[in-house]
């Protein structure tokens, strides 16, 4: 019973690594456009880790098909043994059945003990050179954030240090039939937030500036106060 227990939860053991194994391939494909998107070095890597997994898919398949070919093998001896016992079958070909069937049995147990080795290491070379590039990918992450980060700063300093003037400037209408006779108006533009304020000039020869309430495309009035 012990054995049966043993053999039950070393074909359950099989079964996870090659579950494992196959999610983690999946996995690539489902987020296939990220991964194109890699760099080189991280796409040669990255295609490394699937074909591992995969060998080891295709290792525990093979593991688990020997597992259950011995297993029928053991069986057939043990059934060989009953008809014995019960004379079922003459002596001779008992023994030759006998050789025939441990012959197989013991190609079944070569074969699994060989994909069991390639399903192992295949999966722990898959796993390492995972948690390699997870580690790489995530300190490139972390110095691209900083980068980032650095970057926006330089921006916020580059635009707080732009002269003012940049902003206004004076523009002038087009030429009109005024009260006056022909002339143009002349405006200062806020090219920021699309203010406007008109130049006056007073009989004291003093230059004002009287803020312009503009109308929005949508036809709703600006508040000048903004």
């Amino acid at each position: 019973m012990a054995a049966e227990d043993a053999a039950s939860s070393y074909r359950q053991g099989i079964v996870w690594v090659v579950g494992m194994s196959a999610a983690a391939a999946g996995g690539a494909f489902l987020h296939y456009d990220q991964a194109v998107a890699l760099p080189t070095a991280a796409k040669v890597g990255l295609v490394l880790v699937v074909v591992l997994f995969l060998v080891a898919v295709w290792s525990g398949v093979n593991c688990l098909f020997w597992i259950f070919y011995k297993t029928s093998g053991e069986e057939k001896l043990k059934q060989l043994e009953e008809d014995l016992a019960q004379k079922k079958i003459q002596p001779a070909d008992y023994a030759a059945k006998k050789t025939k069937e441990e012959g197989e049995v013991a190609d079944a147990t070569k074969s699994r003990n060989r994909y069991h080795a390639t399903l192992l290491w295949t999966f722990a070379l898959a796993v390492l050179f995972s948690s390699v590039l997870f580690a790489f990918g995530t300190f490139l992450s972390a110095k691209s954030t900083k980068d980032t980060c650095t970057q926006k700063q330089k921006d916020l300093r580059e635009d707080a240090v732009k002269p003012v003037a940049d902003r206004f400037v004076v523009v002038q209408s087009a030429v009109h039939r005024t009260a006056h006779g022909k002339e143009a108006h002349t405006f200062l533009l806020d090219q920021q937030k699309g203010s406007l304020w008109v130049m006056t000039c007073s009989k004291r020869g003093i230059v004002e500036f009287d803020r312009v309430q503009t109308v929005g495309l949508n036809g709703a009035q600006e508040d000048p106060s903004k």
